[in-house]
């Protein structure tokens, strides 16, 4: 199998669910079949994860008055400060593709621009679609679910 270097984009670095676990999980079984692979996430206070320093903040959309989410609501939808940090990281890392899951809110869409002026191959996926990708990489590879290996 030819070498691919892979960039995984997730709202969220740091295990919170099983949402995290998967993001952590593909990387580990890419990594484990050979692949190089680079994760992407919004910033998050204390983390040292490698390229956390192109990581992007986020709109915080969980405090506030009603009033001051509401200002926040164009970042919600359109995060351009996290367009702007993955055409950095795509910059950094040069991946020969591109894959994008959860997210919506924190990064938002707007990576995914940053994907396509850089002319690079990428997918993002909507909830329960789009294993088949990562899925052809990863072929063979038992998932395992020890949360000991993720942040």
């Amino acid at each position: 199998m030819t070498k691919v270097r892979v960039l995984l984009a997730h709202n969220n670095y740091t295990v919170q669910g099983g949402a995290e676990v998967f993001f952590h999980e593909v990387a580990r079984v890419l990594v484990a079949r050979g692949h190089e692979v680079a994760l992407f996430s919004a910033a998050e206070d204390g983390l040292g994860a490698p390229h956390s320093d192109l990581f992007p903040e986020a709109a915080d959309y969980r405090h506030g008055s009603i009033a001051a989410r509401a200002v926040r609501l164009p970042a919600m939808i359109y995060n351009t400060r996290a367009r702007d940090a993955f055409a950095r990281m795509i910059e950094t890392f040069r991946p020969d593709i591109v894959h994008a899951f959860a997210i919506y809110v924190r990064l938002t869409p707007a990576i995914l621009d940053a994907t396509r002026k850089a002319g690079r191959p990428g997918r993002a996926l909507l909830p329960r679609a789009g294993q088949p990708l990562l899925s052809r990489l990863a072929r063979g590879q038992r998932r395992q679910h020890d949360r000991g290996l993720y942040p």
